[in-house]
């Protein structure tokens, strides 16, 4: 959780920015901070404000567990028309 908070922010630009970025006050997530627990909806709503950057399973792992992945692999094969000459 430490690193995933650091890491929002920064990427908000200060502690007082990420904290109205998500709709809540300074003071509220100082709180949050020092007691090393972020409330779920803040979870989601920092996940929302940097989608890509900081996952809500970053922030509080222990509500949400571990993110969902999916065992299919996708690939793609594209012919670019080789052809071979017979000497």
């Amino acid at each position: 959780m430490q690193n995933a908070i650091l890491k929002a922010i920064r990427l908000a630009g200060s502690q007082s920015a990420l904290a109205r970025s998500i709709g809540i006050s300074p003071q509220s997530l100082g709180q949050q901070i020092r007691k090393g627990k972020i409330s779920p909806k803040h979870c989601i709503a920092i996940e929302n404000a940097f989608p890509g950057e900081i996952s809500r399973y970053d922030l509080d792992p222990e509500h949400f567990g571990k993110p969902e992945t999916s065992d299919c692999v996708v690939l793609i094969l594209q012919n670019f028309g080789t052809t071979t000459t017979t000497i």
